[in-house]
């Protein structure tokens, strides 16, 4: 539009044109239509595109942290995950959604002007043609600077966002330890970091488009200056000057796109970088073929079973389970117990298959848990960990997360077995209230009744409890541990505790230390041989009684 209305104001001074004038005059104004159509269209396309591949990038993502999860969260802030799910895959967008086209006119523009100069006066274009390489390659001749700093930020960014997600999510530890000036110094600092990461990408990116502009006045100059000494030797009109001076510029805004589209583009490569870093990372876990190969029914079997299992969670550190063996039938209880760091929590862990372990094997109803389809296998248990995650919504949907099929009755079922649908009908709306994150406006007590709701609304042949009545007071923990032994018949459970009050009618009691199994029997055997169990017993009691707490008697 600007090289054809260039092209009119030329031959509106020029005599004999009067016809060209006429034809220019009505094609403006018809160029102009179309110019704002393709615009538009132009900017639908690269939106539409770029939205979906945004959407299709949060799910992958989401669906590869799903497969990654637990073993890759571990040492990984969620506040930097978060930064991925949103920041880096929004720059990943933008690029596409406001780069791709920008490239195409930087190439198709400028060729085009390009052709009319050299039609005009080869010379002309030749003078034209080292400027424009020099705005075309600026990006890449300064950008690696720019390109580390950017991937500097970005990390530095993500971190922000991880103190800042810690600080909110634990900002009820911080007032009550009096940590809010600490906190926020650690704030500011992270903060400031962040800020003269951008100040400095900033200047790197404000001397690129410096230089672009310079070199862009440069080329426009030289044109002018070589084109008015062409025209004095009669090569060129003087009354085309104007027009090829004009159209020298228009080359200039395209290719000055790419500097944009370059810095678009390192955005995208130190995002998508950290993006495939997730997508690279090897999964821990993964499904088995999901084929039955024994011949017997899973009644043959044990329900799970333990055997010579040695695991670490990383590679040079000590393993949380060395040679342990043991065995559930389903219609058993088998408790654990053991101090802090026995490895109880993480016999469950492999039991859901959140890792394998690197020497023996553990098997779910006769098969190697291994062979089995992650989904089928989780599918038979049902887990209540002291670590209880409610999510921002109604009571009942939280419950019905273990069986969305769940009519509003087993639900109520679930809830009246858990100890929990009394204190959820005095909610405001009942089970139909929306809980705040992470179940907030509930008590310890409260958020652990509906865990055991959820836990037991799933009717699973595998039952495991990792201190799953820990937050109850004692009446409560009477009345739930009640309902356990009832909502155990015919399940196979495993019941992680250190209250040891709580297992004492197990079938089976192993006892934890330091990865190894050092008993097993039940409580009165084990208490007649005055072993580990014994102390631990002995050390709780005298604990229970210095607190004032109920004491479990031998």
């Amino acid at each position: 539009l600007g090289v054809t209305s260039g092209i009119l104001a030329g031959a509106a001074g020029v005599p004999g044109m009067s016809d060209t004038v006429a034809t220019l005059a009505i094609g403006v104004p018809v160029i102009a239509i179309v110019a704002a159509g393709l615009a538009w269209y132009e900017s639908w396309i690269s939106h539409d595109m770029a939205y979906r591949l945004l959407c299709e990038m949060r799910i992958s993502l989401f669906a590869r942290l799903e497969r990654l999860a637990p073993a890759y969260l571990l040492g990984r802030r969620t506040g930097d995950l978060t930064s991925m799910m949103t920041g880096d895959i929004e720059t990943v967008e933008s690029f596409f959604a406001h780069a791709i086209a920008p490239a195409f006119v930087a190439v198709l523009v400028p060729g085009f002007a390009l052709a009319v100069l050299a039609a005009n006066s080869w010379v002309l274009a030749l003078v034209l043609v080292p400027f424009l390489i020099a705005v075309g390659f600026s990006p890449y001749l300064i950008g690696s600077r720019t390109d580390r700093i950017g991937n500097r930020l970005r990390a530095q960014t993500g971190l922000v966002n991880a103190h800042v997600a810690d600080s909110v999510q634990g900002l009820r530890e911080v007032l009550a330890y009096s940590y809010g000036t600490r906190r926020l110094a650690e704030i500011t600092r992270q903060s400031e970091a962040l800020t003269s990461l951008q100040v400095a990408y900033g200047r790197q990116l404000g001397f690129q488009t410096g230089m672009i502009e310079g070199t862009q006045a440069y080329g426009g100059l030289a044109v002018l200056a070589f084109g008015g000494w062409l025209s004095t030797q009669g090569t060129i009109r003087a009354t085309d000057l104007p027009l090829l001076t004009m159209l020298a510029f228009t080359c200039f805004g395209p290719i000055a796109q790419i500097s944009q589209v370059a810095k678009e583009l390192q955005g995208a490569f130190g995002s998508g970088r950290r993006l495939f870093r997730v997508h690279d990372a090897p999964v821990a876990v993964d499904d088995g073929p999901g084929a039955r190969t024994d011949a017997g029914s899973p009644a043959d079997h044990p329900a799970i079973e333990f055997d010579g299992v040695t695991f670490a969670y990383e590679p040079g550190l000590p393993p949380a389970l060395a040679d342990v063996s043991f065995a559930i039938r389903a219609g058993e209880t088998v408790a654990l117990v053991g101090q802090s760091g026995a490895g109880k929590s993480t016999v469950a862990h492999l039991a859901l298959r959140f890792w394998d372990p690197q020497v023996g094997m553990i098997r779910v109803e006769g098969r190697d848990a291994r062979t089995d389809i992650l989904d089928d296998l989780r599918g038979r248990m049902a887990v209540v960990t002291q670590d209880i995650y409610l999510f921002r919504r109604t009571v009942r949907e939280n419950i019905r997360l273990a069986r969305p099929e769940a009519t509003d009755a087993d639900v109520e079922a679930a809830c009246r077995r858990a100890q929990a649908h009394q204190f959820i009908e005095a909610l405001p709306d009942g089970y139909d209230t929306r809980l705040e994150e992470r179940g907030a406006s509930l008590s310890g007590g409260q958020r652990q009744r509906l865990a055991l709701a959820r836990a037991l609304l799933r009717e699973t042949p595998i039952l495991i409890l990792d201190e799953a009545t820990s937050h109850l007071d004692a009446a409560n923990e009477a009345s739930v541990r009640d309902a356990l032994v009832a909502a155990s018949a015919g399940r196979a459970v495993l019941i992680i505790a250190h209250r040891l009050s709580t297992i004492r009618n197990a079938d089976r009691i192993v006892v934890l230390h330091a990865g190894r199994i050092a008993e097993v029997g039940t409580h009165a055997d084990l208490m007649s041989r005055d072993g580990a169990y014994a102390n631990l017993m002995k050390s709780q009691m005298r604990q229970d009684a210095r607190i004032g707490a109920p004491v479990a008697a031998g």
